[in-house]
């Protein structure tokens, strides 16, 4: 979660970025920005992988082990997306009054409309440490993310790993699903070493389960119990993760 405080002129001037149990709060003119496709200045967030805590700059950062991962990769060298705008309101869309967890683990936050920042942003934003981004490090996001903008970094530059091929079908009350990476690669990729498997049901009350599988072999399976409450049509999700956090697209497979 990425949010942005504006001025009585309505312009921005102060950000606050979510990590696990705390924030980081940045001015507006000392951060990475770029332009969206409506010439707009949007800022540039550094999405930590398999965490989702938002940092300033690229590196690797240490948790509280409570977060559920000992270090934050955020590295900047994934997919770079700027997301459409969409307003939010109270129970609109359906998703941001969902009760439950948005991961599989114990550690995984609940939904917006459960944060504290949703009915008290303020206090969310005093409550934050001080970034440490030096100007340096602001300006190299810029550079970076107008680069993408256009378009000297294509797509498939920042997509290193190689897809899985999965197999998915449901026996008893679990879904069994084999995996397996390419034996040759393109130059330029680099060999995974985990895949993550999400099993997704048709009800959308149910949150995805599954989790992150370590690559020791080109080829594996993963054990995933159907959820309380789910129902079909069943839908798997997996994508491979290489070294400093580059993953591959994500694979969708129906669940025979």
């Amino acid at each position: 979660m990425a949010q942005i405080r504006l001025d009585s002129n309505a312009v921005p001037d102060q950000t606050t970025y979510a990590q696990h149990n705390g924030a980081e709060s940045c001015d507006w003119g000392d951060i990475g920005k770029a332009a969206s496709a409506s010439g707009e200045q949007v800022p540039v967030v550094y999405a930590a992988d398999a965490s989702h805590a938002s940092y300033y700059a690229a590196g690797s950062t240490a948790t509280d082990a409570s977060s559920g991962a000992s270090t934050d990769d955020h590295h900047g060298n994934g997919r770079v997306v700027i997301p459409t705008l969409e307003t939010l309101q109270a129970n609109t869309p359906a998703w941001v009054g969902w009760p439950g967890k948005w991961g599989g683990s114990g550690a995984s936050p609940r939904g917006p409309q459960w944060h504290g920042q949703w009915t008290s942003p303020q206090a969310f934003h005093d409550g934050a440490a001080t970034c440490l981004l030096p100007a340096s490090a602001a300006r190299r996001g810029r550079r970076a993310s107008h680069a993408r903008d256009r378009g000297t970094i294509a797509p498939n530059q920042l997509e290193h790993a190689p897809a899985p091929r999965v197999f998915a079908h449901r026996r008893g009350k679990r879904v069994v699903v084999a995996y397996r990476i390419q034996a040759s690669l393109p130059r330029g990729r680099r060999r995974p070493r985990s895949v993550l498997i999400t099993l997704h049901s048709a009800n959308r009350h149910i949150g995805p389960t599954g989790g992150f599988y370590r690559l020791r072999k080109r080829s594996g399976t993963a054990y995933i119990r159907l959820p309380s409450g789910g129902r079909g049509p069943y839908t798997v999700r997996a994508s491979a993760y290489g070294k400093g956090g580059v993953r591959s697209r994500v694979v969708r497979v129906a669940v025979r």
